[in-house]
């Protein structure tokens, strides 16, 4: 981090597009130390390597879960 702050002259912080994220707050409390957001592209789940994360949970929890009910039963034992 510190080598790319030194090479771009500054903290640029790439993230997703989720609503937050734009938020007036968010986007002030980024700029007063001096942090840069980069937004993603819109519908780039391709370039945001949480998302392979998420779906690999999705899928395994769908696997042991066929319904919100037996989610929950499966989550007391």
């Amino acid at each position: 981090m510190k080598e790319f702050q030194i090479a771009t002259g500054g903290i640029v912080i790439i993230i997703d597009n989720f609503r937050a994220h734009h938020a007036k707050k968010t986007v002030a409390k980024a700029q007063e130390p001096g942090i840069e957001l980069s937004f993603l592209p819109p519908y780039s789940s391709n370039l945001n390597p949480i998302e392979s994360i998420w779906k690999s949970v999705k899928r395994v929890i769908q696997s042991h879960s066929s319904s919100l009910k037996n989610l929950k039963r499966n989550n007391k034992k």
